[in-house]
């Protein structure tokens, strides 16, 4: 199971994400290094301090006032990081503007598509490979995020989502529920994973949203998963070189 590394932006600086209160957010402070509320320094100490080569990065300027730091996507990737970015993206030109970025896998986050149609329309016009998509499941205490403009169909559920993004080739999902980030509370949709992969399977599915420590990730890594995002918990410390690298190997046992 792969753990992966969360950086959320605000004002240019990496912030504490905590409930999805994002007025709320603090600039971070983190045992990974001193210099935390920097992106470029904390994507470049997951690194070379944890091994952890794949970074998670929600550019919230860019999700809730459409202002893209690419320049810092660039300086990132130049790192020898592989950018996982969600950008808040709505157009097949922001997505162009990612993989020109050097960004290795651009985040289709549900609380920024307005329907159906506009998903399909991204991954279709970007002239890029769907296997660079992944679709973010936003929800909040397990209801479904979607954007005011909203074109979903109002009994849309997280498997209906996945079907769509399916038919056009996307093969990877961010189960995401924003209420727990940074809260420790322990990540849920145990019961919508069952419904998905039983549906449909050999996706590639991720979990984000309160992990509370090593216990949490033995439950994870006996779900069909493939990893999960992880930020307060690295953090605190509460995870370390050590849980990671015993996850990597597959580690499931009594902790």
């Amino acid at each position: 199971m792969k753990i992966i590394p969360v950086i959320d932006v605000l004002g240019g600086k990496a912030v504490h994400a905590r409930g999805g209160n994002r007025s709320q957010y603090q600039a971070l402070m983190s045992i990974v290094t001193p210099l935390a509320s920097d992106p470029e320094e904390l994507a470049g100490a997951y690194l070379t301090k944890l091994g952890l080569e794949i970074v998670y990065l929600a550019d919230l300027d860019s999700i809730l006032e459409n202002q893209p730091d690419v320049g810092l996507y660039e300086r990132i990737v130049k790192r020898g990081v592989k950018l996982w970015v969600d950008a808040g993206t709505q157009t097949a030109e922001r997505a162009i503007s990612l993989r020109e970025a050097g960004v290795d896998r651009f985040i289709l986050g549900l609380e920024s598509l307005e329907g159906p149609e506009k998903l399909c329309q991204i991954v279709r016009d970007s002239q890029t490979s769907a296997d660079q998509f992944m679709v973010s499941l936003d929800c909040r205490d397990g209801k479904l995020l979607f954007p005011e403009t909203n074109h979903w169909p109002e009994s849309t559920t997280m498997l209906d989502v996945v079907k769509v993004a399916y038919r056009i080739g996307v093969k990877s999902f961010i189960m995401l529920d924003l209420g727990r980030v940074g809260t420790g509370l322990g990540t849920t949709g145990g019961d919508e994973l069952a419904k998905i992969v039983a549906e449909i399977p050999g996706l590639e599915i991720w979990l984000g949203g309160g992990v509370s420590g090593v216990k949490d990730l033995q439950e994870i890594a006996r779900l069909p998963v493939k990893g999960v995002l992880v930020g307060t918990a690295i953090h605190d410390g509460r995870i370390g070189i050590h849980e990671i690298n015993m996850f990597r190997k597959g580690w499931t046992e009594d902790y």
